[in-house]
């Protein structure tokens, strides 16, 4: 037999308490039980325009980053798995996956210091993470940002996603024609 509406949702839920103060209820619940443990936004860039690449200033590669790939990927896979510890997407996983995935490197005196890996979705690349060998730069992050756009653009690809902070939005993103479109909330239980 079927449960009522009264005991499935309670009540007070049903008698008289708007979709407002439920939604209260629920928000305060969370709160009680849960901690935000981390916050971040999401960014996106629209990539099939060229006018749109050169009003944000972006340049094709230089003389300083590169395309990484199979036969190069050692170097990568030292600089991510040291800077990423704990994610999913170590370099063992993205070196069994690496035709959905663009790698670019950028070297200074001939050593990879900085890289961008970007997961390819077909009309949509997300970029998963930049790591730095030492201080992440906005001039490091723009190079790189701009060479995964130029191969985003000639692959027909129509928007990169990225998530992050306001900061680096502020400092990089923003002048790179992103535009904010959400903000996700990472969860955990109080306690754990």
């Amino acid at each position: 037999m079927a449960q009522s509406v009264e005991h499935r949702l309670g009540k007070a839920e049903v008698t008289g308490s708007s979709p407002v103060n439920s939604s209260k209820r629920k928000s305060a619940a969370v709160r009680r039980y849960f901690v935000c443990n981390n916050c971040c936004n999401r960014y996106v860039r629209s990539v099939t325009y060229r006018e749109q690449t050169a009003r944000a200033g972006l340049s094709p590669l230089n003389g300083s980053v590169s395309k990484l790939c199979a036969e190069n990927f050692a170097e990568f896979g030292r600089l991510h798995d040291n800077a990423a510890d704990g994610m999913y997407w170590t370099s063992e996983r993205i070196r069994g996956a690496i035709d959905r995935w663009h790698i670019f490197g950028r070297y200074s005196d001939g050593r990879l210091v900085d890289a961008l890996y970007a997961l390819d979705e077909g009309i949509l690349w997300e970029i998963f993470g930049i790591d730095n060998a030492r201080e992440r730069s906005a001039a490091a992050v723009t190079e790189l940002i701009s060479a995964l756009a130029g191969e985003a653009q000639s692959a027909g690809a129509r928007h990169i996603v990225y998530f992050c902070g306001d900061s680096e939005f502020d400092c990089v993103l923003k002048s790179l024609g992103f535009r904010r479109v959400g903000k996700y909330l990472y969860f955990v239980r109080r306690g754990e």
